[in-house]
């Protein structure tokens, strides 16, 4: 079910979307559970009473959550499906727009976003999981927006996914990050990228700072090791951290800029488009102004 909901958000996104290089002031961090949104700097105090009034008004859309088989479950009254929702004006026009951040009628939960035109509620966006960051202008109007997705079950890629929005709220992708569930996340970043190409043909990306070709660390890759993709010659990438390992070998926890396609690539497209792929490189054969 979920594979199915995931094609058709990816052909609602693709038909607006691009994927751009790095800028110049891009932030960086590696990117876990712990950065969903803290809803408490953004919920709008209203009373119970409307808090029902808007729910009722999109409680059609959302008929997964109140069907008999749902209900003979916990957790699928109206009170838990407001607690599910969250009003702020997200276009500055003084209405109270809806953030729905939960049960998704699958396997997964997901984020629907919901304009408020003068009492008229229009869903504008729907997808797998859950709400980064909120990035308003001056104005108050919503201007970009983070995803986060973990997946679930045997899914082991999470994906980060940064979104422009329009005066219309029409979307597109800005940058999309990927890595597996198991890379080892940085002790400490570089206080800037250090930007490189691969000077060797056929470099290997991986989920830690370790050479191993021999284990089985995902199950659809059996004996494959820690290896994710493998990058042409010329390929690049930014640098955000370094670490040795017990050889004294040192690596560079990387993020490489989007190729169309791999000779070997274990990150799936999530959008249909390339994602930045993150893990650790070997700084051997990476070319750069740093040493």
């Amino acid at each position: 079910m979920r594979q199915l909901l995931l094609i058709f958000f990816a052909l609602t996104l693709l038909s607006c979307s691009t994927h751009k290089r790095p800028g110049k002031n891009e932030t960086f961090h590696f990117f876990t559970f712990r950065d969903k949104i803290d809803w408490t700097k953004y919920d709008r105090s209203i009373s119970d009473n409307d808090k029902e009034l808007y729910a009722q008004k999109i409680k059609d859309q959302f008929s997964y959550f109140f069907n008999e088989q749902a209900i003979t479950g916990e957790g699928h009254t109206l009170k838990d499906f407001i607690n599910k929702l969250h009003f702020i004006d997200l276009n500055g026009d003084k209405n109270l727009d809806i953030i729905y951040e939960g049960w998704s009628g699958s396997e997964s939960d997901n984020t629907q976003i919901f304009i408020n035109k003068n009492g008229h509620i229009t869903k504008v966006f729907e997808a797998f999981q859950y709400i980064e960051s909120l990035d308003f202008d001056k104005n108050e109007k919503l201007i970009s927006f983070t995803i986060l997705d973990f997946g679930c079950c045997a899914e082991y890629i999470e994906y980060e996914t940064k979104f422009s929005v329009t005066d219309n709220f029409e979307t597109s992708i800005l940058l999309q990050r990927a890595k597996p569930s198991f890379t080892t996340p940085p002790q400490v970043l570089f206080s800037e990228p250090v930007k490189f190409t691969t000077i060797s043909d056929e470099y290997t990306l991986r989920s830690s700072p370790i050479i191993d070709d021999t284990s089985t660390v995902i199950y659809d890759a059996p004996n494959k090791g820690n290896a994710i993709a493998k990058f042409s010659k010329n390929s690049s990438g930014q640098a955000w951290a370094e670490q040795k390992d017990n050889t004294g070998r040192t690596w560079w926890l990387v993020e490489m800029n989007p190729i169309e396609k791999l000779s070997y690539n274990l990150v799936y497209y999530k959008d249909t488009i390339p994602p930045r792929e993150i893990g650790w490189m070997s700084k051997r054969y990476l070319g750069s102004g740093k040493e």
